[in-house]
């Protein structure tokens, strides 16, 4: 929802992964509000349960596509042991 994206803004997150389709649903408040202040949206994700509560390093390569504001990713975790 929109109040939950000003809500991620406001910890002072730099990007949002998530393991559904979207964010939000029409007409879309929540990724103006988030791709309005630059922060990076990756939907779709699997496996997250998988990732540790500590730090790990994510690495996401997107095409280059033009005219687009979005791109499909392989999204990676590095997870250092």
């Amino acid at each position: 929802t929109e109040n939950a994206a000003e809500f991620l803004l406001s910890c002072g997150v730099k990007l949002i992964g998530i393991d559904t389709p979207s964010v939000d649903k029409h007409p879309h408040l929540a990724h103006q509000v988030l791709l309005g202040r630059k922060i990076l949206i990756l939907e779709n994700l699997a496996h997250l349960d998988q990732l540790p509560d500590t730090s790990f390093q994510l690495i996401a390569l997107p095409l280059k596509i033009t005219g687009r504001d979005g791109s499909p990713v392989r999204a990676v975790a590095r997870i250092e042991e």
